[in-house]
C-alpha cells in the first residue's frame, strides 16, 4: 500500500469506486474517510443511500464490512457481512477463509466486494427491518461474532476491540 496518506487515500477511493461500482449506481456515495493508523493500515470508509449506511473498514491490514439500514444505526449498529450470511443460511466462508490473511488490502476490498455484490439483494431483503433482539438471539453461536453478537460496533468511526 502507498506510503503517504495522500496516495493511501487516492488508492482505497480509486478500489472502491472500482470494485463497489454497483453501489454508485443504487445511490450510494461516500460520505466519510478516515484513517486512524496509517502505520498499523487502520481506516474507515463510509457509504450512505437514503436506506443504508455501508462501512468498509480495515484494521491492521485485515479488510472487513458491515452494513445497517438507517433507522437502525443508533440502536442495532453494523451487521457484520460474513456473520449476516451465515445467519442467512449461505455458509459462506469465502471472503473470511484463512487464504485471504495473506492476501493485500486491494485484493480484499475486490474479495469482499464482489461477495457483498452477489448477495446485495438479499442482504436488504433479509435485514430491511432490524430487529437486535431476534438477530441478536439467533446468531449466538455464530463462529464469526464477538460476544455472541451478531452486530458490530455501532458508531460509525470505530473499530472492534
Amino acid at each position: 500500500m502507498e506510503n503517504t496518506p495522500d496516495l493511501k487515500f487516492l488508492s482505497i477511493h480509486k478500489d472502491i469506486r472500482e470494485h463497489f461500482g454497483f453501489l454508485f449506481k443504487r445511490g450510494f456515495r461516500i460520505t466519510a474517510a478516515v484513517f486512524i493508523d496509517h502505520s498499523a493500515e487502520s481506516w474507515v470508509v463510509t457509504l450512505l443511500n437514503d436506506d443504508w449506511f455501508i462501512k468498509l473498514y480495515c484494521e491492521q491490514g485485515q479488510v472487513n464490512l458491515g452494513f445497517t439500514n438507517q433507522q437502525a444505526v443508533d440502536d442495532v449498529g453494523f451487521l457484520d457481512l460474513n456473520d449476516a450470511l451465515e445467519f442467512m443460511g449461505k455458509g459462506v466462508d469465502e471472503y473470511y477463509g484463512t487464504e485471504t490473511k495473506y492476501m493485500n488490502e486491494q485484493d480484499q476490498v475486490k474479495t469482499i466486494a464482489h461477495l457483498f455484490r452477489r448477495y446485495f439483494n438479499e442482504l436488504i431483503t433479509q435485514f430491511d427491518d432490524l430487529n437486535p433482539t431476534i438477530l441478536g438471539k439467533a446468531v449466538t453461536g455464530s463462529k464469526h461474532s464477538k460476544n455472541g453478537r451478531l452486530f458490530m460496533d455501532n458508531r460509525p468511526f470505530s473499530f472492534q476491540g
